[in-house]
């Protein structure tokens, strides 16, 4: 098969159905480029769904236009371990040690008064 040839299957549309985009991932993992990452997998140590994601939107086949939340789906599916980032987790943060730390300051003014009056 000439390299013209394989261009032209890469160009092929991306299928539809879940199925369809795990073959299509799947072909594209294999693919002698992304040893390091198919031994990666195959080693059972967890992904970055963003970091994969955005190396396959680099890539010249039709798996660059998996959708993440597909992506997400075809690597649950596959049984792969994947962490995704933690949405607002800078600003909830604060907000929760405030309130805990408010909360530890009531629960010191009972007891430190109570015992003030004995």
């Amino acid at each position: 098969m000439s390299h013209q040839e394989e261009s032209m299957i890469d160009e092929e549309l991306l299928p539809k159905d879940l199925e369809g985009m795990t073959r299509t991932f799947l072909t594209w993992l294999r693919d002698p480029e992304n040893d390091e990452l198919y031994n990666h997998l195959l080693s059972l140590q967890p992904v970055l769904l963003d970091e994969l994601h955005l190396r396959m939107s680099r890539s010249d086949t039709s798996v660059c236009c998996i959708p993440k939340k597909a992506l997400a789906n075809i690597l649950d599916h596959l049984g792969v371990t994947f962490s995704v980032p933690r949405v607002g987790r800078g600003r909830r943060l604060p907000a929760s040690r405030k309130a805990m730390l408010k909360k530890r300051k009531v629960n010191l003014k009972p007891s430190s008064t109570s015992s003030s009056n004995t």
